[in-house]
């Protein structure tokens, strides 16, 4: 299929269509497998359950026949969540993770309710997969026990930790992974506590510390040692270079070109006007759609040019907004073209 005739507009709107038929057709199918497992049509085949129907007669692959398997279950016992489905208010994603605790519950505590499960799923409607199960685990009956934390080889070089953390720690950690997320490392949680212990140890760790002054002494020894040399070299060749200097820096001076604003000015962004957008926009990315919906993303934030740079924007807090990576590219491709893909230039 070809669809690069189509215009920005057309094709947007051709995925919207695309995107509510592929819905529709989801729960359409979950309908349809419903009554096949009512009526254990499935049976008719060489398979002895509706997943294994789904897989080996349907051709879908195990994870996708299994939250397709686990939603007709919910919806043969909460059948308003078809509509709900059909809406969007419910993910099938979020849907299979309510039966699998629903599942759960029934095996080591008490099965629930049809009205109770139907409240599970309210509370979980409009939410993310993540904040789903937060949900669902909160909503459980079933005592957890802890983890024991501890520290294991899995290489010569690499270890397995596990540890408990509440979710003040936890808010903790993804806003840091925020922080972080630009400066193009790694953004797993290895990774990250090798940076925090790193910091940690530069400001408390005696030896640290010991080490940091000691290369400090040196770098400033060294220092001295290139500016007495330089001193004296400047000494011995100033008698020689006076008379030069003297008769030609008039000539030089009429060649040097007068330095124009736009060879003048910089991209750096003063710490004051950065600190006072991030403070603005509330450290997230501050782009608004065409329905009114802000972005919001805390990751990979960057600064935007209202009136680009290369147009001679300013560095004021007035014309600097905040923009997620994929919107500050969304500026350059409006303002300079697709060409600044291919090129590498996404600074607008």
């Amino acid at each position: 299929m070809n669809l690069k005739h189509l215009t920005d507009q057309q094709l947007i709107a051709a995925t919207d269509v695309a995107a509510k038929v592929e819905v529709s057709a989801m729960t359409h199918l979950l309908h349809h497998l419903a009554e096949i497992q009512r009526r254990r049509l499935f049976s008719v085949y060489a398979v002895n359950s509706l997943f294994e129907y789904c897989v080996k007669r349907l051709k879908m692959s195990e994870p996708a026949a299994s939250r397709r398997v686990n939603a007709v279950f919910v919806l043969m016992d909460v059948p308003e969540i078809g509509a709900k489905l059909q809406s969007g208010e419910l993910s099938l994603s979020n849907v299979s993770q309510a039966q699998t605790f629903f599942n759960q519950e029934a095996r080591m505590a008490e099965a629930l309710t049809s009205p109770e499960k139907a409240r599970i799923l309210k509370s979980i409607e409009n939410k993310g997969a993540r904040r789903a199960k937060e949900i669902l685990v909160a909503s459980s009956s079933i005592r957890v026990e802890l983890p024991k934390e501890g520290m294991q080889p899995i290489s010569a070089e690499f270890h397995h930790l596990t540890a408990v953390i509440d979710e003040e720690t936890k808010a903790g950690l993804e806003r840091l992974q925020e922080i972080w997320s630009h400066s193009g490392s790694q953004r797993g949680f290895g990774a990250m506590l090798k940076k925090m212990t790193e910091l940690c140890l530069s400001q408390v760790d005696p030896l640290k510390k010991s080490k940091q002054v000691s290369r400090s002494a040196k770098n400033s020894e060294k220092s001295a040692s290139r500016v007495s040399e330089t001193e004296v070299e400047i000494q011995s060749e100033s008698a020689t270079r006076v008379e030069t200097e003297t008769t030609t820096q008039s000539v030089v001076l009429d060649q040097l070109p007068t330095p124009t604003s736009e060879s003048a000015r910089s991209r750096h962004i003063p710490a004051r006007v950065r600190h006072a957008v991030q403070v603005r926009d509330g450290g997230s990315c501050a782009y608004i759609d065409g329905c009114g919906d802000r972005c919001s993303s805390r990751t990979f934030v960057q600064f935007h040019h209202l009136i680009p740079f290369a147009c001679s924007g300013e560095h004021t807090v007035e014309n600097i907004e905040l923009r997620c990576f994929s919107h500050n590219q969304r500026h350059a491709i409006d303002d300079y073209g697709t060409g600044v893909l291919s090129r590498g230039e996404l600074r607008p």
